[in-house]
């Protein structure tokens, strides 16, 4: 009975964690946050998908929500270590990027000669690095990386673990990839 007690209040407390890790933006009322360990896109966004329908990687609607997410996760780090994936990409086909969310949005922020493919099979975008505010095409090739995610429903807290997006899905996701 006492285990069972630890345990739930173990959750509890990472159920806390994993809500505080969620950053509010005052940009578009949603919140975000980076994926604790670096892994390929496609590893990415299933841990979106793991943690429910409303968490997806980050679709980039606006300059300003670009300059905040900059901002936020980024700035002033130049190296691989705060480079990002983003939810676009052009994976099903070349040259067309749509985002992971299913989301329209004609805002893009390109680096100059970008999206070029130019190793081949890069077909996710990232944001950081070298390449600052702009983005970046990259494939697996180029590394592996954080992610930033997003959610615009409400967060609530959680002591399950059962795929409500708390963190013990988190860690459950990255363990089980």
């Amino acid at each position: 009975k006492h285990l069972l007690t630890i345990i739930l209040f173990l959750s509890f407390c990472s159920s806390i964690f994993a809500q505080n890790n969620w950053v509010y933006s005052t940009v578009n009322g949603h919140r975000y946050m980076s994926t604790p360990t670096t892994m390929s896109w496609p590893d990415a966004s299933t841990l979106a998908d793991s943690m429910g329908p409303d968490v997806q990687l980050v679709t980039v609607r606006t300059s300003t929500e670009n300059d905040w997410l900059y901002t936020t996760f980024i700035y002033p780090h130049t190296d691989l270590a705060h480079q990002f994936w983003i939810g676009y990409t052009d994976q099903t086909v070349e040259g067309t990027w749509v985002w992971a969310s299913g989301e329209s949005s004609s805002y893009t922020n390109w680096s100059s000669g970008n999206p070029d493919n130019g190793s081949g099979g890069q077909d996710w975008a990232t944001i950081g690095g070298s390449y600052g505010e702009e983005w970046d095409d990259a494939g697996q090739a180029s590394g592996l990386f954080k992610a930033i995610l997003e959610t615009a429903a409400p967060l609530t807290f959680y002591v399950d673990g059962a795929g409500n997006g708390d963190y013990l899905d988190i860690q459950s996701a990255i363990d089980n990839s």
